[in-house]
C-alpha cells in the first residue's frame, strides 16, 4: 500500500513539473523581430524620375518602446526589436510597423505576422523575420466611394 501511494504521488509530481515546463516555455519564449521591406521611390510625374528621400520604419510591440531605422528609399530597410514575446507574433496585430517618408510625408503601416509576405523562424538564433511585400507610394488607392 505504501509503494503504491509513494507512486501516486511521484506521477502526481512529475505530471504537475512537465505541465509547469510546457507553459513555462510556451509563455516565456523571446525572440528578436526582424521587419524587413523594399521602400520604392516616389515618382515625379513631369519628369518621370524617382524623387529620392529618406524613409524611416517604426516597429511597436503593443504599446512598450518603439525601435527605429530610417534608410532611403529603393534600399530593403530593416528595423528590429529584442525580446518580444512569441505571443505576440502568434495572435497578431499586436505588432505595427510604421514607414514614413520624410519628404513627402506619405506613411504605411503594416502588422506581424498579418501583412508578412515571408516569414520565417531562426530557431537557434532566437530570430523572426518577416518580409513584407514592397511600398510602392505611386499607387493610388480607390475606396468604395469612389468605384
Amino acid at each position: 500500500m505504501k509503494v503504491l501511494t509513494i507512486l501516486i504521488i511521484c506521477i502526481n509530481i512529475l505530471s504537475c513539473n512537465s505541465y509547469y515546463y510546457v507553459i513555462r516555455n510556451y509563455y516565456s519564449s523571446y525572440w528578436k523581430v526582424h521587419a524587413i521591406v523594399l521602400p520604392e521611390c516616389l515618382l515625379d510625374n513631369g519628369n518621370k524620375s524617382k524623387i529620392v528621400e529618406n524613409v524611416t520604419a517604426t516597429l511597436q510591440v503593443q504599446s512598450s518602446q518603439t525601435v527605429s531605422n530610417t534608410s532611403t528609399c529603393g534600399k530593403n530597410l530593416t528595423v528590429a526589436k529584442e525580446h518580444v514575446g512569441d505571443f505576440y507574433i502568434k495572435h497578431g496585430g499586436m505588432i505595427t510597423v510604421k514607414y514614413f517618408y520624410q519628404t513627402s510625408e506619405k506613411s504605411f503601416i503594416r502588422k506581424i505576422p498579418d501583412d508578412c509576405e515571408i516569414r520565417a523562424w531562426e530557431d537557434k538564433k532566437g530570430n523572426y523575420y518577416c518580409r513584407f511585400e514592397d511600398i510602392n507610394p505611386n499607387k493610388t488607392i480607390i475606396t468604395k466611394k469612389e468605384a
